[in-house]
């Protein structure tokens, strides 16, 4: 998903909701601010949980590598 209304993937969550929640969700997602929260916040958690991941899949697709 790319970061920027409205390809962020925020419009497909309130296709699944009834109608009242759908109304509140959007109108919580399209104040701007919580949008650069949601950057900030993903920004700090990808690099702590990138290194993990990269390093899980790596042992997974070659067991005998021993990636640390």
């Amino acid at each position: 998903m790319i970061p920027l209304p409205p390809l962020d993937g925020s419009g497909a969550l309130p296709l699944l909701l009834d109608e009242e929640l759908a109304r509140r969700y959007t109108n919580i997602v399209h104040h701007a601010r919580f949008g650069f929260i949601g950057l900030l916040i993903a920004w700090r958690l990808f690099g702590a949980l990138y290194r993990p991941v990269r390093l899980f899949a790596l042992n997974l697709l070659y067991p005998g590598a021993g990636y640390h």
